[in-house]
């Protein structure tokens, strides 16, 4: 047996979304909702938190699309945890923002045949648009990590599952019309 190192644990890489997005505009979020959010970009994290699966508590994404190089897009990452239980109107999902961030695919593809098709760019471009913050008498730190080289290798942030059942990507084309998808990795423990 591999020992691990304090709570990191290794994971495959996995599509967000079945099928890339093509989306011009975030969806507005202007309520919480009794009716499980579901849909080609909701992630249940169910499979991932589920017993035997090791205590998941961040997630790195790698923003993906099909388009050309220097094509752009925001990402938001949404979380979704719910009140009560039962279907509805027993349970209320309610919508948490996780962060948004502004991505720029470069030139760094996949392979034909592969899961990331040789048509799909990485972003090697992301920038914090808005996310959570640690907040003390003094100081305003960020709560994302990101590895953003703008030299055509690929790009990621790390983010905090913060406790949510469910992830939702919203993508919003700004540059070009790219269709946008992201590749999940999930870690194990706080830093």
């Amino acid at each position: 047996m591999t020992p691990t190192i304090g709570y990191q644990l290794t994971a495959p890489l996995v599509r967000a979304c079945p099928a890339n997005a093509a989306t011009s505009a975030f969806t507005a979020k202007t309520a919480a909702t009794t009716t499980r959010p579901s849909g080609n970009l909701v992630y249940d994290l169910a499979p991932v938190l589920g017993a035997g699966a090791g205590f998941r508590a961040r997630v790195r994404v790698f923003p993906i699309g099909v388009g050309a190089a220097n094509d752009a897009f925001s990402l938001r990452v949404w979380g979704w945890s719910r009140i009560g239980s039962g279907d509805a109107p027993g349970t209320l999902w309610v919508p948490a923002e996780l962060g948004e961030y502004a991505c720029t695919l470069g030139a760094f593809t996949g392979v034909a045949g592969s899961p990331v098709l040789a048509t799909e760019l990485f972003a090697d471009t992301i920038t914090v648009v808005k996310e959570p913050t640690t907040v003390a008498d003094t100081t305003n730190g960020g709560t994302t990590e990101i590895m953003s080289p703008v030299n055509d290798q690929p790009a990621w942030l790390e983010l905090r599952l913060r406790g949510v059942e469910l992830l939702e990507f919203d993508f919003d084309q700004t540059t070009n019309t790219p269709t946008m998808n992201c590749l999940l990795q999930f870690l194990g423990g706080e830093k």
